[in-house]
């Protein structure tokens, strides 16, 4: 996503190194490579745990995400009002 991209952009403004390019299009790929193996065994996964647990851990997962969000959003609002950091 946006997020993704502008940490690639970043992290390649930082030097002009071509060891430095090169590790960061060999992470992206390492990325790409674990997210192809995920994306690749989710059925056969999906299929052994059974509707009640994946209906569980769907649950447990957006719980996950929703704490983040809400980490997320305390963190910029501390950021941009600090006085609401005390």
């Amino acid at each position: 996503g946006p997020g993704a991209i502008g940490a690639v952009i970043v992290a390649m403004s930082r030097s002009s190194d071509i060891e430095h390019a090169a590790m960061i299009i060999a992470m992206i790929a390492a990325n790409c490579l674990m997210l192809w193996l995920v994306l690749r065994t989710a059925e056969p996964i999906g299929r052994s745990f059974g509707p009640m647990a994946m209906d569980l851990s769907n649950r447990l997962f957006g719980l996950l995400l929703a704490a983040f969000a809400t980490e997320m959003v305390a963190g910029g609002l501390k950021q941009l009002f600090p006085v609401l950091a005390r």
